[in-house]
């Protein structure tokens, strides 16, 4: 019988529960893919960190007691993922290096054509698991890996409701094609909301460093994106844990409000080594 007050076992699965598959009502599915990282790599280990950090967090908590009682279950990475973020990484990487020596970009076309489809492929082997976990009435988590990982669970809930997406970064990740990859870790807000119409409003926070293309994008798409800098925020000392109607979170819930009750979440952590990718709340 389950101790929550017990030591993690290091065979457990996440937060040291032993949930199955069947009984969860909570589904994480590891992406390890780094493929078009254009600066530091290490966001693969991802989910294999995040669980084993899981195991060391205790889970009480005040506002809902026994949250693992819902049932809670991390997927096994997929081999065939694995295999290919290693070898198309590489492809990338001679790429973005073409680029960077400014050498000619023709010798590498094929490899730039093998790294777009091994990350359709990526994006399909999300959105066939995120549809099949839905239709199982389950929510899902997208754990993983680089920015551009979450796009096919997006894609699968976009086809069932309309939604928000909460994309707190220091990017806004509204690339067009970066580096030549259509499906850039850069161009995962790009693709969302030229290909994804049941996004309705998409809240940035936290930006600071974009291109005036980006810039320019966002004036564009006024009536879908809302932005909150991170010179603005800074200077006004928001308080995310305040009550008073002038905080950010009011802000917040005033800017999405249309969408407020189905709002996917990215978390782009950019100081480790892992990213937690998308959450469906």
């Amino acid at each position: 019988m389950f101790d929550p007050n017990a030591i993690a076992s290091v065979n457990s699965g996440i937060f040291g529960l032993e949930s199955s598959e069947e009984e969860a009502s909570l589904i994480y599915l590891p992406v390890p893919w780094e493929v078009t990282t254009s600066y530091g790599v290490g966001t693969a280990g991802g989910p294999s960190a995040i669980l084993e950090a899981s195991r060391q967090v205790d889970l009480f908590d005040f506002n809902v007691l026994r949250p693992y009682e819902a049932g809670l279950f991390l997927l096994k990475e997929s081999p065939a993922i694995q295999a290919s973020n290693v070898v198309h990484q590489i492809m990338a990487s001679e790429v973005i290096g073409c680029l960077e020596t400014s050498a000619p970009i023709e010798a590498y076309q094929a490899e730039l054509q093998k790294v777009n489809e091994a990350c359709e492929k990526m994006n399909a082997f999300v959105y066939e698991k995120t549809s099949g976990f839905l239709d199982q009435g389950k929510i899902v988590g997208i754990l993983g890996g680089d920015h551009s990982v979450p796009f096919g669970a997006l894609k699968a809930l976009g086809e069932r409701q309309k939604f928000g997406i909460l994309h707190i970064d220091a990017h806004f990740d509204l690339r067009q094609a970066y580096e030549g990859f259509t499906w850039s870790h850069a161009s995962i807000m790009y693709n969302v909301l030229k290909n994804i119409e049941a996004v309705e409003k998409v809240v940035q926070v936290g930006i600071r460093d974009f291109c005036e293309q980006e810039f320019d994008l966002v004036r564009s798409y006024s009536s879908r994106i809302v932005a909150f800098f991170d010179e603005i925020l800074s200077d006004f000392q928001f308080l995310f844990f305040s009550f008073e109607e002038s905080t950010f979170l009011t802000l917040l819930r005033n800017s999405s409000r249309s969408v407020l009750f189905n709002l996917m979440v990215e978390f782009f952590f950019k100081s480790l080594l892992f990213l937690s990718g998308c959450y469906s709340l």
